[in-house]
């Protein structure tokens, strides 16, 4: 199979569970090691020239709507021409109050808007790299884990229900040296879910998001999806995994034809330079 095709997950052999139920663990962003991930900076709720707009589109109806609510006894004595006069008297007035309650709401709406991401929104983290010395070391405990090898032209990576839908699909990360700043209105996927520092660049990452309602299991606080046994492609033992761990998965693999035509290779350190090399097991 071509690199182009094949996406990879780091796990610690502590990871065998995955293949043994067929569950991949999906985390939401508090979870991450990253404290600056889905953290965009909120500059307000919207940018005037917006708020301006929508209240000039509403206001007639506004008013209406005030009117009405003015208690019986007011409105025998006030006719709706005379209320309006008095709105019109007041509305840059109330223009300005608007834009300031905005500005006062975005700390607030921005606080709930991320503790609503951390309780709906499941993400499940790839890799292009499966040579990365720092992911084996960081992701699959020293080496001594594994990295399981995914056909990322599989209809599993790709189970979007429309055009607009951006869950339950593989979407690459963007890497930027500033981070994301904007109205909450002009929030959208990638500058909140999909954009990291340019320190990260090194993991060349791909993520699919899922609703955490959707799992298969959730257990304690852990959602799990199921996944189909066929779009995995290979496990690469690290080049310090344990022999029983490495036994372990062997019989995972092997039992019964679930896995039957995974490809299993091993890391090797290369003698004289900072790199590994694949061999077949």
């Amino acid at each position: 199979m071509s690199e182009r095709r094949r996406i990879y997950k780091y796990l610690s052999a502590s990871g065998i569970k995955t293949l043994r139920t067929g569950l991949l663990k999906f985390s939401p962003p508090s979870e991450f090691n990253d404290p600056f991930e889905m953290q965009p900076f909120l500059v307000n709720v919207a940018p005037e020239d917006q708020v301006e707009r929508e209240f000039a589109e509403r206001y007639e109806s506004l008013v209406e709507e005030g009117y009405r609510k003015l208690p019986q006894p007011i409105r025998e004595r006030a006719t709706y021409e005379q209320y309006r006069a008095f709105a019109e008297a007041k509305k840059s007035q109330s223009l300005q109050n608007l834009k300031g309650l905005f500005h006062s709401m975005a700390p607030a709406m921005r606080e709930k808007f991320l503790a609503s991401i951390n309780s709906t929104l499941g993400v499940f983290c790839m890799t292009e790299a499966h040579d990365s010395l720092l992911m084996w070391a960081h992701y699959a405990d020293k080496h001594r884990g594994f990295v399981l090898e995914f056909n990322r032209e599989h209809a599993f990576f790709s189970r979007k229900r429309g055009p607009n839908d951006e869950f339950n699909q593989l979407l690459p990360v963007l890497y930027s040296s500033a981070r994301p700043n904007d109205y909450l209105a002009n929030m959208d996927v990638t500058s909140v879910f999909l954009t990291k520092s340019e320190d990260w660049r090194y993991e060349q990452e791909w993520r699919i998001l899922a609703p955490l309602s959707e799992c298969t299991v959730n257990r304690d606080g852990i959602h799990l999806y199921e996944f189909p046994p066929e779009c995995v492609t290979g496990v690469i033992f690290g080049c310090k995994i344990a022999q029983a761990d490495e036994n372990e998965m062997m019989e995972v693999l092997k039992s019964g034809r679930r896995y039957a035509h995974v490809v299993c290779t091993r890391a090797r350190l290369d003698e004289k330079e900072y790199r590994l090399h694949f061999e077949s097991v």
